[in-house]
């Protein structure tokens, strides 16, 4: 029995049921190769597809806060606050030291999609969309959602570098988020873009930035200078870069790259929920503990601290005649190695407008 011939879409030649391209225009006809055909073409920028998915999911978790601030009580003032400290740690925040980061370096990312404030999270996102209709139709939304991320973790990484060199004095460490740090990033992204092509228009831009970036400084709360100079840092070499090397006819490793980013920032965004969860969970089993996790956990006698607020749960003593059952014991050693080091101590909020 002959098996019938399908005709191909774009040039309308005959081509066997077994074909998976066609014979005359080699146009993709399987499924396989159609997905293979779109995975390597190049996403029009014009449409913004990459400014939409970052705005969207950074939009997301802020209504997450939003949402877990009412429920607790916490929304004293949204224009300026995202929450406790807890809060901001549950939804990705980071905490600009390197035994933290070391610890939990999906921060460095997840902290790109955490705002503090209705205020911070509008200012920012202002910025993406203004900086996308410009730099995402020059570069492809794949390199656009690349650079970008690149961007907030290179940012937020040279505040742990400065911190190496420049340490901290205060009593805490300080907790910080915001997009800001990829949104300079991305104007970077445009200055040396411009630079590289060599357009005069790059001084007035410049000029824009140095602005933006007083203006910032001048609303009158702390403000990461550290991310912001680092992601502009980043973006103006990223710029360079794209406007030196024009998008090959294959997108496919740009269009990985970017499908690859952002499920490592939804991933990010769940391991904070997931550390939370734990260290909830950690913090109901020190009730059990009592005595033993005091002694382990705390600083202070009396007491355990405690995941959601920072300070001290306090946990009755127990008899010195009475042993301490082995269970006991067990039990806070494994509250002791889950619990991280930032949830014993509160901590500076910082902001990245």
């Amino acid at each position: 029995m002959q098996s019938k011939a399908r005709p191909c879409p774009r040039c309308g030649a005959l081509n066997g049921v077994g074909f998976d391209r066609c014979v005359r225009c080699a146009a993709p006809l399987g499924s396989a190769a159609k997905g293979a055909e779109a995975l390597r073409g190049t996403v029009d920028g014009a449409q913004l597809w990459g400014t939409k998915a970052i705005l969207g999911l950074t939009l997301l978790v802020f209504a997450g806060q939003l949402a877990t601030m009412l429920r607790s009580g916490s929304a004293k003032n949204l224009l300026m606050s995202g929450g406790t400290r807890a809060e901001l740690l549950q939804f990705g925040a980071m905490v600009i030291s390197l035994d933290h980061v070391t610890a939990e370096p999906y921060r460095l990312l997840s902290a790109v999609f955490v705002h503090i404030g209705v205020l911070h999270v509008v200012m920012n996102m202002l910025g993406l969309g203004s900086v996308g209709r410009v730099l995402e139709p020059a570069v492809g939304s794949a390199r656009f959602v690349v650079g970008y991320l690149v961007c907030g973790v290179l940012g937020f990484a040279t505040n742990v570098a400065v911190e190496l060199v420049f340490p901290h004095r205060g009593p805490v460490p300080v907790l910080t988020a915001g997009a800001s740090g990829a949104v300079f990033g991305a104007m970077g992204m445009v200055l040396g873009w411009l630079i590289q092509r060599r357009d005069r228009r790059w001084r007035s831009f410049a000029v824009q930035i140095v602005f933006f970036a007083v203006v910032v400084n001048l609303m009158g709360f702390s403000v990461n200078n550290g991310a912001h100079l680092g992601g502009l840092g980043v973006g103006v070499g990223l710029g360079f870069f794209f406007a030196w090397r024009p998008p090959p006819r294959s997108a496919l490793w740009a269009n990985v790259g970017a499908i690859v980013g952002l499920v490592l920032s939804v991933a990010s965004l769940l391991l904070a929920q997931r550390a939370a969860a734990r260290g909830h969970a950690a913090l109901s089993g020190a009730g059990d503990a009592g005595g033993a996790a005091q002694e382990i956990a705390a600083p202070a006698p009396g007491g355990v601290r405690s995941v959601v607020s920072g300070q001290a749960v306090i946990a009755p003593p127990r008899s010195p005649s009475k042993p301490h059952p082995r269970r006991i014991h067990a039990r806070a050693a494994l509250l002791a190695s889950s619990a991280p080091a930032r949830w014993r101590s509160p901590s500076v909020f910082q902001e990245t407008p």
